[in-house]
């Protein structure tokens, strides 16, 4: 039986597609879909359903021994035409009070949000599957105080600028990540620089979010 990450390739070489090309059709990033791929990180249930509503292939195919070929079958996939995706519709979503229990998974709620909806409300996040974490006390100062709201996604695979949490030596902090050649360099919101080899960083660092955006409300 095929692993859930080779079934991924397959299916993205039916569409003839780079890993970048297919994560931007179904809203995942390349390093995502590269770590699936390679069974790095497992695919996640907000992964395949964005796969499922770009491609119609169900959860089954990646849950089950289901060859490629029977699901085309199963969701009436026609392969002999070009291969198309889907418009992507809806954005997994949830909330959460406190950073504490956004790593411990303890969400207040989770719903599927209309991706259009995402967009016009935050430029660009609608192909996202999306936190919005509430800050309690000072546990993410000086980037964000008590009560701001954060827009996080537990995508672990951050490019060059991201500002994200991390778990580094047991402490919660918002870095900024960039990576130069064979090293990864992360920015405190103070300037500090701690620099790792490539090699070292996942061995040292747990990246336990990217922030997409902060707001505040004032009445």
């Amino acid at each position: 039986m095929k692993t859930i990450g080779e079934k991924l390739r397959d299916l993205r070489n039916a569409y003839g597609l780079s890993q970048r090309e297919f994560g931007e059709k179904v809203g995942i990033t390349k390093g995502s879909i590269n770590s699936y791929e390679n069974n790095v990180n497992s695919i996640t249930q907000g992964a395949k359903w964005k796969i499922l509503q770009a491609t119609g292939i169900g959860f089954e195919y990646f849950d089950s021994d289901m060859t490629l070929s029977e699901a085309f079958k199963k969701y009436n996939i026609d392969i002999s035409k070009k291969l198309e995706f889907k418009k992507i519709e809806e954005s997994i979503c949830a909330i959460c009070d406190g950073v504490k229990n956004y790593i411990d998974g303890k969400y207040l709620e989770t719903f599927n949000i209309k991706s259009l909806f995402l967009n016009h409300l935050f430029d660009g996040m609608g192909y996202f599957d999306l936190c919005f974490l509430k800050v309690k006390h000072n546990e993410l100062e000086p980037y964000a105080k008590n009560g701001d709201i954060l827009v996080v996604s537990s995508n672990k695979n951050a490019e060059n600028g991201d500002k994200i949490i991390i778990n580094y030596k047991e402490n919660i902090l918002i870095v900024q990540y960039f990576h130069e050649f064979d090293k990864i360099i992360l920015k405190t919101m103070s300037g500090e620089e701690i620099k790792f080899y490539n090699s070292e960083f996942s061995d040292c660092v747990d990246i336990l979010a990217i922030i997409k955006g902060k707001f505040y409300f004032e009445v």
